[in-house]
């Protein structure tokens, strides 16, 4: 049919749009150590409308579920270091939930914890030069100990949580097109 619009284009087109936009916002906070919030709001916006395409009203309503429920998940998960994480990394992690839904927070949780950890543990081996694995877990227990009382330094987050989305982007079409589980 010829004014039908074709939805799974429009899907690949809100994917692009938000890995665009998330890729965008990632180089501009380890620049300026901000997320400015033309980031996360077009996510946001994105995942409203793509919820309201596939479920109409309700689906807005798996949205915000998503994004409240990403964010409780993820701030449970790393609240020993919440003072590292500012308020742009707050929306960025609900933008990124609501787009997602709550439907596929199953996929998404797991891939944005397990890639965030190996490339936190990476960022910190490079970063202090630790490429011995004895030196390495020495150092992570002293800092962890030396966090509880100094504080530690300020973390630039918003990457660590924009490129496990964006690889979630790449392979939730793949899942839909070859197991259809998600």
């Amino acid at each position: 049919m010829k004014g039908v619009l074709n939805i799974e284009f429009l899907d690949y087109s809100f994917y692009l749009f938000a890995g665009i936009i998330v890729t965008v916002g990632c180089y501009y906070d380890i620049r300026t150590e901000t997320i400015p919030n033309w980031c996360p709001v077009p996510v946001f916006l994105l995942g409203i409308l793509k919820h309201f395409i596939h479920d109409g009203g309700i689906g807005i309503l798996y949205a915000l579920m998503g994004g409240i429920c990403f964010l409780a998940f993820y701030l449970a998960i790393i609240s020993r270091f919440l003072e590292k994480l500012g308020m742009g990394d707050c929306k960025l992690l609900f933008a990124i939930g609501t787009f997602a839904g709550v439907n596929n927070l199953g996929v998404l949780l797991p891939v944005q914890l397990f890639i965030t950890g190996i490339a936190l543990l990476g960022y910190i081996a490079i970063e202090e030069k630790l490429f011995n694995p004895v030196a390495y877990v020495k150092h992570l227990i002293f800092q962890f100990k030396m966090e509880k009382y100094e504080g530690g330094k300020k973390l630039v987050f918003g990457p660590f949580i924009g490129i496990p989305f964006i690889i979630y982007l790449i392979t939730v079409p793949i899942l839909i097109e070859v197991v259809h589980i998600v």
